[in-house]
């Protein structure tokens, strides 16, 4: 038998790393809600066009049971993304019970879209 393959790590490029969400992830999956929703903000910010993030700040003020904000940013990813296969799933979860209401931070000001973007126009090509 061949020993076990092992797969040198890869470096993201800067670029690879704006908006990565590595972090963020991290920071949810221990909890840590505040901070992660800190840092997925900054991945917005940094790389606007970013619905895996929008996807993330949804699920994270979900299980920081406020429904009001995860319902705030799950329709901002079904406005950038309306037929991506993942907001199926989301609707589908329930927030987690027996736990504290946790206070989440307001939405930076550059994240913030008024008028939402369905009232944006859309020029068509043709």
């Amino acid at each position: 038998m061949y020993p076990p393959r092992r797969t040198p790590a890869i470096t993201l490029p800067v670029t690879a790393r704006l908006g990565h969400l590595g972090e963020a992830v991290e920071l949810f999956r221990k909890n840590q809600l505040v901070p992660a929703w800190n840092s997925t903000c900054e991945a917005i910010i940094a790389r606007p066009f970013h619905p895996e993030a929008w996807l993330l700040l949804a699920e994270i003020a979900q299980a920081a049971l406020q429904p009001e904000l995860s319902r705030d940013c799950f329709a901002r990813v079904r406005e950038l993304t309306p037929k991506w296969k993942k907001l199926q799933q989301f609707g589908k979860s329930s927030p987690p019970k027996g736990r504290a209401r946790i206070e989440l931070p307001p939405l930076p000001q550059a994240l913030q879209c008024n008028p939402p973007f369905s009232s944006i126009p859309v020029r068509s090509r043709g």
